[in-house]
């Protein structure tokens, strides 16, 4: 069921940007509502951006902004990724370990393939955290707070923060973070428009 998140976090923590279908976030809007820190808000941008989607969609399916705080290629990382509304909404029917339902209780664990966004999967085991409400640019959003188990697939926990933020399913995630760490981060995300790339790929800004 799709790629596992070591293929994209090879890619990122190597240096390379990887581009599908010719997006290149530094230079084009996504094609969907996507949301990303800005200059200032958290240091270390690069970006990433990948096409395609588990749920067999063509297309671009997911963008990724990546952060390396150290700016060491092996130190901590953190992402922001947007999930196309259409493909979110998918995986909110069919996956609960993408929106845990009301049945799900707190520090409750799920295994299985747990999607980080639609195109990279892991099959690893999840707590789940909770719910809580942040605000997104001036919106109320409901978020979700869920953390991988370290002995499952992946080599590190990952803190991931799932956010339905207006019009987009935006995922926070981090390998270094704390989910209370990566949960702070939500308010100073922002919506990518043409102002804002501009602002991402301009050196003075990036950092």
């Amino acid at each position: 069921m799709g790629r596992h998140l070591t293929n994209i976090s090879l890619a990122a923590r190597s240096g390379e940007r990887v581009l599908t279908n010719e997006l290149d976030l530094l230079e084009e809007l996504p094609p969907f509502p996507a949301y990303v820190l800005p200059p200032g808000a958290f240091p270390g941008f690069s970006a990433v951006s990948t096409g395609g989607s588990m749920l067999g969609t063509e297309g671009i399916a997911m963008v990724e902004y990546l952060y390396r705080p150290d700016y060491d290629l092996r130190g901590r990382m953190v992402a922001v990724s947007s999930t196309s509304p259409a493909d979110g909404n998918e995986l909110h029917r069919e996956s609960p370990m993408w929106w845990a339902s009301g049945t799900v209780r707190v520090d409750e664990i799920l295994t299985g393939d747990f999607p980080f966004d639609a195109g990279v999967v892991g099959a690893v085991g999840a707590r789940y955290s909770g719910e809580a409400m942040a605000e997104v640019e001036g919106h109320p959003c409901q978020l979700q707070r869920w953390t991988t188990i370290p002995e499952h697939a992946l080599e590190d926990a990952l803190s991931v923060v799932r956010v339905r933020a207006p019009e987009s399913w935006v995922t926070v995630w981090s390998n270094s973070y704390t989910v209370e760490e990566v949960e702070a981060l939500v308010p100073r995300l922002r919506r990518v428009d043409p102002d804002l790339v501009k602002e991402l790929s301009s050196p003075p800004g990036i950092g």
